[in-house]
């Protein structure tokens, strides 16, 4: 393999560049003394020049990652460099950068696919795009939509790209941590600092509706797609959460997941969904306490007390305490008080007596259950119901006592910040594709991962199985 001298390819482009640069520091200079420019149009136009002098300095860095090797083999096969290097526009965090880079094709065919090395040796993503510039756009586009994304950044000078790439460069970068979900969530795991004082761990389930695009193409009817009716259907998405917490219950550190239904509604079987969150929170869970047996001592499974949400947690994790959410109870329980005709005051008053009583007595839910049956009304009949039905999870004193928590409010916060805040805007639809790439990025920048992630997303999009070779003798005829 040829090595080209770093410091001569630098000294070329930096005497370029650096003329360039002060050409147009000149002229701006000029504009400005002569009164042509205000001091905020000044401050525009040193930023592009600032921003051309690093997109050639960027291009002889990333030229340094091409090979010129006559004959490399690459993922067992022999290819053939070509006659002259092709120039080509990679897009980077500050714009446009020109590299020529070599090109090879399998050795002994004509035609065919290409091969790059230095899109493959940098790790570049969809293969034109830097990995800072693809996930500043997948950092962007996770929490607010392509176009506004845009629009934030314009003022700033950089990522000067239109929505359709801000769109495509995020999805391409959910799409890949889905196809690699399983080994990058191992690593990422492994990776995470847990907290010195963590000593317990909770894990919380719900779901949350997206509309969703479930139109089948038809080419044939509707050959201009754009046109085709829509099937809009509000379909639910799962969203789960496992917290580490002190030994007093308080929360220091969430993993948020969120996952597409992806079942046949026309059955009551389990969807795809389903089963992958929950293995998703099972092999985390699974690998915390490997790494801290500490965390086994106050393990807790919540939920709002729905019955598909209670199943998943009796089948995965039995042998936990598990509770129905606190404030979910004490919401049918008001419900009950209000079509009793108590007053406003009277109500929050009573809440408080109960939600004490709750975190104190053991089983104090007997003696409000009690009290309800004193209340006429199909709300108070209503709290009967869902207490009889769930009365062993709602033993609220014990685990108070030894430091659990006994209400699902990162779930319900996850739901929200997860999905409603950016998934639930006016108009807006998902094809379950793209809904999934952006809850796969959204879960790990709410999670306070988002480095850790990135850092092995750009990791295994390098690929540097190069291995430069002799030219292959030909077959001796028989």
């Amino acid at each position: 393999m040829d090595r080209v001298s770093v410091e001569e390819e630098i000294d070329k482009a930096l005497e370029t560049a650096v003329r360039e640069f002060r050409t147009a520091l000149v002229q701006l200079g000029e504009e400005a003394q002569g009164g042509e420019l205000s001091f905020w149009e000044a401050e525009k136009h040193f930023g592009e020049a600032l921003m051309s002098f690093a997109c050639q300095m960027l291009a002889v860095v990333l030229s340094l990652y091409d090979l010129s090797a006559k004959y490399v083999r690459y993922q067992g096969e022999v290819w053939r460099r070509g006659t002259k290097k092709r120039d080509k526009s990679y897009h980077s965090s500050w714009g446009k950068v020109q590299v020529e880079r070599w090109t090879y094709q399998r050795y002994g065919k004509r035609g065919g696919e290409q091969l790059v090395p230095l899109e493959h040796r940098a790790g570049l993503i969809d293969g034109s795009w830097t990995p800072q510039c693809a996930e500043a756009m997948a950092r962007l586009v996770q929490s607010a939509p392509p176009r506004e994304a845009a629009e934030n950044v314009e003022p700033l000078g950089v990522l000067p790209y239109s929505r359709s790439s801000f769109e495509r460069v995020a999805l391409s970068c959910g799409q890949q941590w889905e196809d690699n979900r399983e080994q990058l969530e191992d690593d990422l795991i492994k990776s995470v600092e847990i907290p010195e004082n963590a000593s317990g761990i909770s894990v919380a389930y719900d779901r949350v509706r997206i509309e969703t695009d479930e139109t089948v193409r038809d080419p044939i009817q509707w050959p201009n797609g754009r046109k085709q009716p829509r099937e809009i259907n509000g379909r639910m998405a799962y969203c789960a959460t496992v917290t580490l917490h002190d030994e007093k219950g308080e929360p220091l550190k969430t993993f948020r997941y969120g996952r597409n239904a992806q079942k046949d509604q026309s059955t009551k079987l389990p969807g795809v969904g389903e089963w992958i969150i929950r293995e998703q929170v099972r092999g985390d869970v699974e690998a915390l306490l490997r790494r801290c047996p500490e965390l086994a001592k106050r393990k807790v499974a919540l939920s709002d007390g729905g019955p598909e949400l209670e199943r998943i947690i009796a089948e995965d994790f039995p042998d936990w305490t598990s509770l129905c959410d606190l404030y979910h109870l004490t919401d049918k329980l008001n419900d009950g008080l209000e079509e009793a005709g108590f007053s406003t005051s009277e109500r929050h008053a009573k809440r408080r007596r109960w939600v004490r009583r709750l975190k104190h007595v053991n089983d104090a839910i007997d003696s409000i259950d009690g009290e309800l049956a004193l209340m006429k009304g199909a709300a108070a009949s209503a709290a009967r119901t869902y207490i009889d039905n769930r009365r062993s999870r709602l033993n609220y004193a014990e685990s108070y006592a030894q430091g659990m928590p006994i209400a699902s409010g990162h779930v319900e916060a996850t739901c929200k910040s997860l999905v409603q805040v950016r998934m639930r805007r006016c108009g807006q639809r998902w094809t379950v594709q793209s809904s999934q790439a952006i809850l796969n990025l959204r879960a790990l920048a709410l999670s306070n991962v988002w480095t850790e992630a990135m850092g092995l997303l750009t990791d295994q999009a390098v690929n540097d199985d190069f291995e430069v070779c002799e030219k292959p003798r030909r077959k001796a005829a028989a």
